[in-house]
This record gives C-alpha cells, sequence and structure tokens, in this order.
C-alpha cells in the first residue's frame, strides 16, 4: 500500500468518525423521539447520563444537551415566574377595582345625604319663609350654585360660575366684569351706599373667596313685617352676595325674590329676576 493510499484510508476513517458522532449529535436535537425521553431537571440529566453510559451519545453530545437542558428549565423556570406575577398582577387589579367600586358607592350614599339634606333645608325654609323673615346667605348662594353644577362640589361650582359672569381674568389684579360693576354700582344707587363704606376693592376681594366666607347659620328677624328671604348683614360681605344672588336669579337659578337688608335688618332694596329695586 502506497503512502498516498494509505492517507487516504486514514481520512476516510476520520470522516467517517466525524460524520457518526455528528448524526448522533443531530438525532439527539432534532428527533422528536430521543427530546421525549430526556425530562427537565435532575431527571434530564439522569437521562443524560444513562445514555453516554450506554454508548447512545458521546461525551460531547452530553455536554451539549446537559446545556440546551439548563437554557431550557431556565425559560421555563422565567415563564412560570410571568405567569405567577401575571397572576398576582390579576389578583390585585380586581381587588383594587372592588374597592373602587366601594368607594364610589360610599361616595353615592353621600352625595344622596347631602341632597337629602339640601332639599329638607330648602323645605324647611320655604315653609318658613311664608311666616317669617329669614336671613340666609348661605343658603341662597349655595341653591342657585347646585343648579349651576349639580355634579360639581359648591367650591367648584362657585369658581366657575364667578369666573364666567362676576371676576374678570383680563388682569392680573383681582376686578369685577363691566356686567358685575355695574350691577355693584345699581346696588350702592339704589340702597344709598355709593361712595360711602362700601369699597369696591373690598366687595371685589370677598367675591374671590365668597363660598368660605358665608355662614351656614340662618337668623330668623324679628319685628319685621316681611315674610321672605332676606340677603345682606354685614359689609362687604353683604354686597358681595347680593350681586351673587342677582346674577343667580338673572340666569333663572334662582326663582325668588330677595329683600336686601343692612346690618341693623333694613331693609335697603328688593332683588328680583336679577335687578335691583327700592324696597
Amino acid at each position: 500500500m502506497t503512502r498516498r493510499v494509505f492517507l487516504v484510508v486514514l481520512l476516510a476513517a476520520a470522516l467517517r468518525g466525524a460524520r457518526d458522532q455528528l448524526a448522533a449529535f443531530l438525532s439527539v436535537r432534532l428527533r422528536p423521539t430521543m427530546r421525549l425521553k430526556v425530562q427537565r431537571g435532575a431527571k434530564g440529566i439522569d437521562d443524560i447520563r444513562s445514555m453516554v453510559k450506554s454508548g447512545s451519545i458521546s461525551a460531547d453530545v452530553a455536554i451539549n444537551m446537559t446545556q440546551l437542558l439548563a437554557a431550557k428549565d431556565n425559560e421555563l423556570a422565567l415563564k412560570d415566574k410571568d405567569n405567577e406575577l401575571a397572576a398576582k398582577d390579576n389578583e390585585l387589579a380586581l381587588a383594587a377595582a372592588a374597592k373602587d367600586n366601594e368607594l364610589a358607592l360610599v361616595a353615592k350614599d353621600i352625595e344622596m345625604l347631602k341632597l337629602q339634606l339640601d332639599t329638607t333645608e330648602k323645605d324647611g325654609l320655604q315653609a318658613a319663609s311664608r311666616y317669617a323673615a329669614i336671613l340666609c346667605n348661605r343658603f341662597l348662594v349655595e341653591t342657585g350654585l347646585r343648579k349651576f353644577g349639580p355634579k360639581l362640589t359648591l367650591t367648584n361650582s362657585y369658581d366657575q360660575f364667578s369666573r364666567q359672569y362676576i371676576l374678570s381674568t383680563s388682569s392680573k389684579a383681582p376686578s369685577l366684569t363691566p356686567a358685575a360693576d355695574m350691577k355693584l354700582q345699581e346696588l350702592q344707587q339704589v340702597t344709598g351706599t355709593s361712595g360711602t363704606s362700601v369699597d369696591r376693592r373690598h366687595v371685589t376681594k370677598e367675591l374671590q373667596i365668597l363660598v368660605h366666607q358665608l355662614s351656614r347659620e340662618t337668623h330668623y328677624v324679628q319685628n319685621m313685617e316681611e315674610t321672605r328671604y332676606l340677603v345682606g348683614g354685614s359689609e362687604p360681605t353683604a354686597s358681595a352676595t347680593a350681586v351673587v344672588v342677582c346674577f343667580l336669579q338673572a340666569q333663572k337659578l334662582l326663582e325668588m325674590n330677595v329683600t336686601f337688608v343692612g346690618a341693623n335688618y333694613s331693609k335697603l332694596a328688593v332683588l328680583s329676576g336679577g335687578n335691583v329695586t327700592s324696597p
């Protein structure tokens, strides 16, 4: 046998060995029947060791299989963890939704109670106004504002109403809209308070915080022939409240006529339909 022939034989043998190793490796990677025999975790490692001992696969193939098995185990573990976290998130979302629903029901109950209280107060004052003069600044303002913004808080409703009709936003310093300024002048002319201690600047400042200034107290005025709602009292709150009542009346949010009185409950004017007339 010549040297060239000898080398060809050796090369062919080496190629056959490499082919057998590759075929064994591919059979593990590609044949479903063999993959099914390798399980996850420690059991899978034992299967690979048994296959090495039986000569079904080489050590190199076993190493590759072990690495693939470990990667698969990690992938499945991560998937299990994702499923667990997703279940937790769903559980928390359901709990949050239940709590939100519970809070919504509580808020609805509170709103219903407030509505019932307002209705009871309104009915009581309407009945009493037939027989007595009642000074109720806050009640009158609240009644109109709740019609203006039935789904808003009293503060938010007043903020929107005052920006729309009473307070100007065209300058940095607080000021009245032209219509509100004219209404205040009309009130001062009818009541004879123009140029007195009722300062426009003080009234404007009072209008900015009016809903926080008005008392919830209702005063039944004695020794007065009037049997209707009264608004007024001490300045500048009295004039500020009267201006708001006039605009509420003009927007059909307050239907009743209201008597404007001074600090000593003297009749100064009548507010009707948004207009100021002499008593």
